[in-house]
């Protein structure tokens, strides 16, 4: 009895361990990772031929396997847009705003002011606005028959030439540094178009450059949010304290966009059907596909036509009825003048998954017999980890295959900000295996290639020891009962000799 019943475990042990142990010859297509470092992980794109061959459109059959045919961990990420934030730097020129200062008596203590009325400055400015001379314009007063010395010049302020940096609006941050010394300094800075008209941009801005003992805290930048004028404007509201600049930098931060990358397939053909008057070509893919975009194939000369993708559905309901709805319309044309040519030959999609569209031409306007076309899809990238020894295979065609894709943050630890290399990998057929062709319609579905023997001799096993576990069990239950009314009638023939 014991060595059946661990015979019957062992068979149960063994069946999950036998689906378990999935082979690269089990998989209809397969291609070789090219990989030219060394690194813990890789990066690839999927082509455009593993979505026509995959079983599933959403790639959950897709496997890697290492030289010794060992599965290694994988992850699957999506398509989508991507952002690059980038920063540059610009030095500016200024020209000092001069005040005069006012010398006065009071009480044997000389005070000296700054006289703002003095600012009255002459602007000189090329053709494209660039600044070239700012002083203060001269005015003349009669002699005072006993003239006082009169002090130098102090600096008020200074005006900072922006003309020349390109998109003001991307300006973040504004940078100064001075002549040496310590001190605080509070500022208010204004921008304008024509030097006469200024506005407020910041207001009480505190700088300070503080020395002691060998150490140094300073501050000398500006957070600024963009601004649209040409001119900028530093007015120091302690005049006795405005230094003399050795540097105005601006730092201008911009962020591009770009999409998510594409793939195009192999152009393919579809006759015309003259469909209630209505030119219409009939496509039918692999199987249900992610296609963002559709690329018509002009013909030759001056063409334009207006046309509309089309996808059969059902509705719901009881009584589903087929129906048809629109996933996509443009105008798609070629205009030749004077060797110039204007074109326009792609059709953007709704998005969704789609196997069976029509294309239907508007019927006032040119209607070729056939009608080629390609579509592109947005491919998944496939990040894997580096295991076991080199080449590494991509499989898919296995409608059996469930999805075994970890996600991004299981597979790399700290994924984004870890560090880790992540290297990237191409991809080569095995084997000259022929991607199954794209037909219409009419010609009917695309047939999966089969699995190969060694996966139907697999299947054998299985059954089997399903079934001998079976005859097992009930061969088992069957000594149970036996023995259950052998010990009963003993009980009994006990009972009536006492």
């Amino acid at each position: 009895m014991r060595l059946v019943s661990a015979f019957v475990l062992s068979a149960l042990l063994a069946i999950p361990a036998a689906f378990a142990q999935q082979k690269p010859e089990e998989f209809s297509y397969r291609m070789q990772v090219v990989t030219d470092t060394t690194a813990p992980y890789y990066r690839l794109t999927v082509p455009v031929e593993v979505y026509q061959q995959s079983a599933r459109g959403e790639l959950e059959d897709l496997r890697i396997f290492n030289s010794a045919g060992q599965i290694v961990p994988y992850a699957r990420l999506v398509a989508s847009a991507s952002s690059q934030e980038s920063t540059r730097r610009v030095k500016l020129r200024w020209f000092p705003l001069m005040a005069e200062k006012e010398s006065t008596t009071t009480d044997n203590a000389a005070v000296v002011t700054v006289n703002d009325s003095s600012l009255n400055v002459s602007v000189r400015q090329n053709s494209d606005g660039t600044l070239v001379e700012v002083h203060k314009r001269e005015v003349r007063n009669s002699p005072a028959a006993n003239p006082s010395p009169v002090p130098p010049p102090a600096v008020r302020g200074y005006i900072l030439d922006v003309s020349q940096v390109v998109d003001r609006s991307h300006v973040y941050l504004l940078e100064l540094d001075w002549s040496a010394g310590s001190n605080f300094q509070l500022i208010d800075i204004e921008t304008s178009n024509d030097l006469r008209n200024w506005r407020p941009l910041r207001s009480s801005v505190q700088l300070a450059r503080l020395q002691y003992g060998g150490e140094q805290i300073e501050n000398r930048r500006i957070e600024l949010n963009g601004f649209q004028d040409r001119y900028m404007r530093l007015m120091w509201r302690e005049p006795d304290k405005a230094p003399l600049l050795t540097l105005a930098e601006i730092e201008q931060r911009t962020t591009s966009f770009e999409s998510a990358p594409i793939i195009w397939s192999p152009q393919f053909v579809a006759m015309r059907m003259d469909v209630a008057g209505t030119g219409e070509y009939r496509f039918h893919l692999p199987q249900p596909l992610p296609v963002a975009r559709l690329r018509i194939e002009l013909p030759a000369g001056n063409i334009l036509m207006p046309l509309a993708v089309i996808q059969p559905t059902t509705s719901g309901g009881r009584q589903p009825r087929p129906m048809l709805h629109q996933i996509g319309s443009g105008v798609v044309y070629r205009i030749l003048d004077k060797g110039r040519e204007w074109s326009l030959n792609e059709i953007t999609l709704g998005g969704g998954r789609i196997q069976d569209f029509v294309v239907r031409i508007d019927s006032r306007t040119t209607q070729p017999d056939r009608l080629s076309l390609s579509y592109a899809l947005e491919p998944a990238q496939v990040l894997f980890l580096a295991s076991g020894n080199s080449p590494y295979t991509l499989c898919v065609g296995n409608d059996r295959a469930n999805d075994s894709a970890l996600s991004a943050s299981t597979l790399i630890p700290g994924f984004g900000s870890s560090g880790l290399q992540i290297a990237n990998a191409s991809l080569k057929p095995v084997e000259p295996t022929a991607v199954a062709s794209i037909q219409q319609v009419s010609a009917g579905p695309v047939v999966a290639a089969s699995p190969s023997k060694a996966t139907d001799w697999k299947k054998y096993i299985l059954w089997g020891v399903i079934v001998t576990v079976v005859i097992f069990m009930m061969f088992m239950a069957t000594q149970l009962l036996r023995q259950m009314k052998q010990d009963s009638g003993a009980e009994k023939d006990q009972e009536n000799q006492s």
